[in-house]
């Protein structure tokens, strides 16, 4: 029993809802109010599946599923339908203005002093050198790390702590994040006979997992902020003894597309996916620099980029110059996933 239907939908039901744009929330007895403005058409179905005296109603568009019951006999739930009245979907004028509002917003952040990054894993390796940078522009840098190097960098507030366990420094943090670039993750080698379910395991969590559970915590701070994740070119190509790192990265990639999804369109979600990096760990993986070489050679480049072409591309992700960029994976790998050149 029920009705479905799609379109650009007004819609008031009796309750004690309100609905504004794409989101809904409890605001004690009033109405329910999906206005035809939502830039996604709706779909609507209203299923009785708690039995008698209950009424669900799922409410779905591209953006946002949120469902919610409310008491209500059968004979109101046919009064519910009769409210239905389809609206047409009116087109806005372009206004430029309008266009620019959330690039200049950002613009306006980045030239203050006030742009707050967070970086986790910041202590050595990727995450080191995006601070250094960060640091060098007048950002106002926050790093984590479970360790503390010594000395302390100069120029940026440094916090002790487990990305698995925010809840043992959130409260250290302010209560608005600019920026959060997320770069743990326990890159573990080996070929497949020598693996085992808990090293898996091990490489997932460290990516997936505490990314989840780091932004999960953090979400109310990251509002029209910018979140960078850090995956690997294993992601998408087939490497010898990569099983652990390329399945762990590319959960990274998916999770990060629907987070994406999730929180458009007031913050954005991106991902960078580099080749090997000269980075301590980098070289200690491959056998030192006399392998650098060697390595090159196989990317259609003939190079691979340096720590810095990484940091760099991720403060583009996180400037004014990447506003209307979300969603992304951006491989930094000298050609390396796509191009073959001999």
């Amino acid at each position: 029993m029920g009705i479905k239907v799609k379109g650009s939908l007004q819609v008031i039901v009796s309750g004690g809802w309100e609905a504004s744009g794409n989101s809904a929330r409890v605001q004690g007895q009033g109405i329910f109010l999906v206005p035809y403005e939502a830039k996604d058409a709706l779909d609507l179905a209203f299923r009785n599946t708690d039995g008698p005296g209950r009424l669900t109603i799922s409410v779905a568009s591209l953006r946002t599923t949120c469902a919610f019951s409310l008491s209500s006999p059968y004979a109101h739930f046919l009064k519910i339908v009769t409210l239905f009245k389809k609206v047409k979907h009116r087109k806005k004028n372009f206004d430029l203005n309008e266009q620019n509002n959330r690039s200049i917003g950002m613009e306006q952040i980045s030239k203050s002093d006030s742009f707050i990054h967070l970086i986790a894993g910041a202590s050595r390796g990727i995450g080191r050198a995006l601070l250094n940078s960060c640091v060098e522009k007048g950002e106002q840098v926050i790093a984590l790390s479970r360790s503390q190097p010594d000395p302390l960098p100069p120029g940026c507030k440094w916090i002790t702590g487990d990305a698995r366990q925010p809840e043992n420094f959130s409260d250290e943090l302010p209560e608005v994040i600019h920026g959060l670039t997320f770069c743990p993750g326990k890159v573990i080698l080996g070929p497949l006979k020598r693996l085992s379910a808990e090293q898996m395991l091990e490489a997932y969590e460290t990516s997936v997992i505490d990314a989840f559970r780091l932004i999960q915590a953090l979400l109310p701070k990251l509002t029209g902020s910018s979140i960078v994740l850090i995956s690997s070119v294993a992601a998408g190509t087939g490497l010898p003894n990569h099983c652990a790192i390329s399945a762990a990265k590319a959960g990274l990639e998916g999770f990060a597309l629907a987070l994406a999804a999730d929180l458009a369109p007031k913050t954005r979600v991106n991902v960078v996916a580099p080749t090997l990096t000269p980075t301590e760990m980098g070289l200690a993986m491959v056998g030192g620099e006399k392998m650098i070489p060697m390595i090159e050679n196989r990317h259609p480049l003939k190079s691979i980029p340096s720590v810095k072409e990484i940091a760099d591309t991720i403060s583009f992700l996180h400037s004014p110059s990447a506003a209307s960029i979300t969603g992304q994976v951006f491989k930094v790998d000298g050609g390396l996933s796509h191009l073959r050149t001999s």
